[in-house]
């Protein structure tokens, strides 16, 4: 397996740990500090990243209010936002985030969706496991569905969830048989108001 052209298995731990980013799906695994501020601090210093970067990926994943708070007395929205901001310091090449829109609120994850993009417009390789099947709808270029030990369907968010049933968006299940291939919101207020 390469990264950026180089084998992984010959990347030191810093280099590996800097270029590929975990989000585990329980992201108080991540803290360790008393404040949200000294745990990102303590990944600036690791990377020798300045304070400019703290404050841009501070300010990205919308901390600034609770920079000084535990991590264990913030929501859990609040809390995933920092854990992704812990591993986006350091700008990582490759991002595999479990459960990453746990505890988001709506407008926040659409902002994050539209962060995605831009990692992957950057060239950030991104696996995401999530059972938010509208975020995914909405922001994934390719879907693998899994159910019993296996994938059962792959292609993208319309080939995957357009023609199912049961696996499909809210949005999906209300475009059925009235707006072919919508599976989501934007799809389906699109369709009505290219009727106008």
């Amino acid at each position: 397996v390469l990264l950026d052209g180089k084998p992984v298995a010959k990347l030191s731990e810093s280099e590996r740990s800097a270029a590929i980013g975990v989000l585990a799906q329980d992201p108080r695994l991540s803290f360790v500090h008393d404040s949200l501020r000294e745990e990102l601090n303590a990944v600036c210093r690791h990377y020798r990243l300045g304070a400019e970067r703290l404050e841009e990926i501070a300010k990205l994943m919308e901390l600034g209010e609770i920079m000084d708070r535990n991590p264990y007395d913030i929501s859990g929205g609040e809390l995933q936002r920092a854990a992704i901001a812990k591993l986006l310091l350091p700008r990582p090449r490759v991002l595999f985030l479990d459960e990453a829109t746990k505890g988001m609120d709506a407008f926040f994850k659409a902002r994050f969706g539209a962060l995605l993009r831009k990692l992957c417009a950057g060239g950030t390789a991104i696996v995401l496991v999530s059972h938010d099947i509208e975020f995914c709808a909405e922001y994934a270029d390719r879907l693998a569905m899994f159910f019993d030990g296996g994938v059962i369907a792959e292609g993208t968010p319309r080939e995957v969830l357009a023609g199912n049933s049961f696996y499909t968006t809210a949005a999906g299940r209300i475009a059925r048989g009235i707006i072919p291939g919508a599976v989501t919101a934007k799809e389906i207020v699109s369709a009505v108001n290219s009727l106008k």
